[in-house]
């Protein structure tokens, strides 16, 4: 229930411009969903990536300018094997343990 309202929330500050200002601002700046802490992340932009890479590696580990239009939640650590196994049938890391960080699986399941 209280994903389900966090993604209502997300959603609505993606939607109109002066009003989603206002509610963004209401927004608390730390979540607890089920033990998982999660941090609010603003709207900005940055550099991220090193100078004076290899031209192989420029695309994915250059400078480059990265702009978030959004306001979204970050989770303040790994996801645990443990939360995952509450919610997921299958744990697929290399290394099992309830207290390890969650490893070998995709962005899509992730």
């Amino acid at each position: 229930m209280r994903i389900v309202h966090l993604l209502g929330l997300v959603l609505f500050c993606t939607i109109g411009n002066r009003s989603t200002l206002i509610a963004e601002a209401n927004f608390p700046k730390k979540l607890d969903i089920e033990g998982l802490k999660m941090i609010r992340v603003n709207q900005g932009a940055f550099m991220m990536g090193a100078p004076d890479m290899p031209p192989k590696a420029e695309p994915f580990e250059g400078l480059r300018n990265v702009k978030m239009d959004k306001v979204f939640y970050l989770g303040e650590m790994e996801v645990s094997q443990a939360f995952w196994g509450r919610h997921m049938e299958l744990n697929p890391s290399r290394f099992q343990s309830p207290s390890l960080p969650m490893e070998g699986i995709t962005w899509q399941e992730a």
